[in-house]
């Protein structure tokens, strides 16, 4: 069993995302302009996230990767949903919208080895 949930940047979250979905949320983090919020707002919601769950026997593994305001994309896996600390993170500078809209391209297809091997290219 696989689970999509994208978490948008204000606390709404979204199962099995479409593509608009996607673009909705990295609109609200690359183009803060058109909210009309003060920069303490824009400051306390950095980021907007999409996490790909899987049950594997008895746990759920999940992949996250966080896209923030300052361009910064984060990978993460964890062996199990409860876990506190990740299997692996990679972080990535420098990421724009259509770079943001391509990561979570792959993660939507739980494309995992493509993710990591273009995270460890740019770090």
């Amino acid at each position: 069993m696989k689970n999509l949930v994208l978490n948008f940047r204000f606390g709404a979250h979204k199962r099995a995302p479409e593509r608009a979905d996607l673009e909705r949320a990295l609109n609200e983090i690359f183009r803060e302009s058109a909210l009309g919020l003060t920069e303490g707002d824009l400051a306390e919601h950095p980021s907007s996230w999409l996490t790909f769950g899987q049950q594997l026997e008895d746990r759920w593994t999940i992949v996250s990767v966080d896209i923030y305001r300052s361009g910064l994309a984060i990978l993460s896996k964890y062996a199990d949903q409860d876990d506190a600390d990740p299997e692996y993170e990679y972080r990535c500078n420098a990421v724009g919208e259509a770079k943001a809209l391509q990561l979570w391209d792959l993660l939507t297809r739980g494309a995992e080895s493509e993710l990591v091997a273009r995270f460890r290219d740019e770090s």
